[in-house]
């Protein structure tokens, strides 16, 4: 008998013996996840069959005392058939906080150059993805997480976010945090024109931790989120909005900045003959009444840094 579940949609299985379970795995010959996302947690037995095939789709295997088991278990199949297998040539596998993530009596086959994800810790991965070759008998993987991403190469989620601020000809540095290490940096991508604007970031294989992201851009206060738990699922931080107006870099928006940009050398100047180019803090080419209304702005006068979380 096999079991072939394709096209889109997503099916739960709570509890007992999940997916393929021994109430149904007496002749049951192999599963095929094609398309849908599979959630089978809380159970013996997240999948239990003699061969389990993925192609596509998403399976999501939690909490089990085995996240996928792929076993003889009758021993009806004779030793030269290339069967209990598990093979993954396409789709996502995420095994997490299973007592053993994958137990194959066989064959586990992985498309050529995947790489996989392991940890004996229940939210994610611990180290560097390894190539995993084929081999002719399995019981491994028995980690409490694994995962095997679709395109063949290790993956953990991805972080973005949004910075909105001012000046777009001048990018803003995004810094994820690790225990006051930097993990990932990027700046963002700038653009032509003046005023407010909106640039993205993106960090992509986000090891699983607590992070803090702070986020720069010359004269603007900063903004630090803290707490950002990194598990299994991709994050979008929404849009974040920096003060506009601190010229002197010390993440104050005050009286001291007011006064660089009412300087004579710098007030009712271009910014290219400005001895303080920060001044110029919409971007439009001139230092004038146009920045000194965004450094008054409530939202930006006598404020500092912004600290979420």
């Amino acid at each position: 008998m096999h079991l072939i579940l394709s096209g889109d949609g997503v099916l739960h299985v709570v509890g007992g013996s999940s997916v393929g379970g021994r109430g149904l795995s007496t002749g049951l010959h192999s599963i095929t996840i094609s398309g849908p996302t599979i959630h089978a947690w809380g159970g013996i037995f997240g999948v239990v069959c003699r061969g389990l095939s993925i192609t596509g789709g998403a399976l999501y295997t939690v909490s089990n005392q085995y996240g996928v088991y792929a076993n003889n278990y009758d021993n009806t199949l004779p030793h030269d058939v290339a069967e209990p297998f598990v093979t993954i040539t396409g789709g996502t596998l995420t095994a997490q906080a299973n007592n053993r993530a994958i137990v194959a009596q066989s064959v586990v086959t992985i498309a050529p150059a995947y790489t996989w994800w392991a940890s004996d810790e229940t939210t994610g991965p611990g180290g560097e993805g390894t190539t995993y070759p084929p081999t002719s008998y399995v019981y491994s993987l028995a980690h409490k997480f694994v995962k095997i991403d679709a395109t063949g190469k290790a993956s953990n989620p991805t972080l973005t976010g949004t910075i909105a601020s001012y000046n777009p000809n001048t990018p803003a540095t995004a810094r994820l945090m690790l225990d006051g290490e930097i993990k990932h940096e990027t700046d963002t991508e700038t653009k032509s024109g003046a005023g407010q604007t909106e640039q993205s970031f993106k960090f992509e294989n986000v090891a699983s931790g607590t992070y803090t992201l702070v986020i720069t851009k010359p004269g603007h206060t900063s903004y630090t989120v803290r707490e950002i738990t990194i598990g299994t699922e991709d994050i979008d931080l929404g849009t974040m909005t920096l003060r506009c107006g601190d010229i002197n870099g010390d993440n104050m928006i005050n009286d001291a900045d007011l006064a660089i940009l009412w300087l004579s050398a710098n007030y009712n100047k271009s910014t290219a003959q400005a001895a303080n180019k920060l001044c110029d803090l919409n971007g439009d080419g001139m230092i004038n009444d146009a920045d000194l209304a965004i450094l008054w702005l409530a939202a930006n006068y006598n404020k500092g840094a912004v600290v979420v979380g």
